[in-house]
């Protein structure tokens, strides 16, 4: 019986301070469809991330990590995937502007 095989998707980042409050900026795009998704914010602020890049799905704190295993759970006819072309978006906590650091995106996908 021959497995599937997980490969990483490119690493993705948006610097720090050019992100702000008033509007989302893209991390990356899912070039392939996404099982584990890893979004981090290695910023000195708190971070709000989209997966749309226009409602807020998630805080990330700094120094901050969420790991989504979304191709754990195999139904009888597919799997669970971030889509092909979706993005991660991130901006900043309102009032607040990181001033080093970078909101990484790292992703893997079945081959």
């Amino acid at each position: 019986m021959e497995g599937t095989k997980i490969v990483a998707g490119e690493l993705a980042a948006a610097f720090g301070p050019v992100l702000t409050d008033s509007g989302f900026t893209l991390i990356g795009l899912f070039v392939q469809p996404a099982r584990i998704v890893l979004a981090q914010n290695l910023t000195d602020q708190t971070l709000i991330y989209s997966f749309d890049g226009s409602m807020n799905n998630f805080l990330l704190p700094p120094n901050g990590f969420l790991l989504l295993d979304v191709g754990t759970n195999k139904g009888t006819y597919n799997t669970a995937v971030m889509s092909q072309g979706d993005g991660l978006y991130v901006k900043s906590f309102p009032g607040t502007t990181p001033t080093l650091g970078y909101a990484y995106m790292s992703y893997w996908y079945a081959t």
